[in-house]
């Protein structure tokens, strides 16, 4: 669910190809983490990205519910 709300939220401006260049220098640099972002789902996103409503819309709304879990 969280690469999901990311990469709807703001996409990436990586391609695969680009990514890994930079997530291999980042290993490189910073040998304990730095190789994690190769495995970032959000370079094979193939669904559209959403588009948020016009903001003057959210009044006409209603109420709204609002549920967060945490944890696994």
């Amino acid at each position: 669910m969280y690469w999901a709300v990311v990469y709807n939220d703001s996409g990436t401006p990586y391609t695969p190809d680009t990514w890994i260049a930079a997530s291999t220098d980042n290993a490189w640099r910073y040998p304990e983490f730095g190789g994690f972002w190769r495995q970032n789902p959000t370079l094979y996103w193939h669904f559209p990205l959403v588009t948020r409503p016009p903001q003057e819309l959210a009044a006409l709304a209603g109420p709204i519910l609002v549920l967060q879990t945490e944890g696994t």
